[in-house]
């Protein structure tokens, strides 16, 4: 399923967020072997690399992810640095084909 990832900083701490982001990032990856890393692009993806709103403390971008269970681990080890919320996002074509669904009624 693809999210649309936004976010918000303290543009007083955004230096210092980043600096730790990317230590963060560094020490999963060493406790990651070369197949775990592999293995782990499979199953998140970015699909529109990170962006920001121009006059605002904030960013977006989009990914692609298949296990719960990563998408939870990006979020937490964003926390306390970034606010940010994970919206599930369809395609017009998804979007009918559930509605569609939904929307029948049942044979009588």
């Amino acid at each position: 399923m693809k999210y649309l990832v936004m976010w918000e900083f303290d543009p007083k701490e955004w230096k210092k967020e980043i600096e730790e982001g990317r230590r963060r990032v560094g020490e999963a990856r060493v406790k990651l072997s070369e197949a775990e890393r592999k293995e782990r692009e499979q199953h998140l993806k970015t699909l529109f690399p990170p962006h920001f709103l121009i006059g605002e403390n904030k960013g977006f971008t989009v990914i692609e992810c298949d296990q719960v269970e990563l998408l939870a681990e990006r979020w937490l080890s964003h926390l306390p640095h970034f606010k940010s919320r994970y919206a599930p996002i369809l395609s017009a074509p998804e979007t009918r084909a559930i509605a569609d669904k939904v929307m029948q009624k049942p044979d009588e």
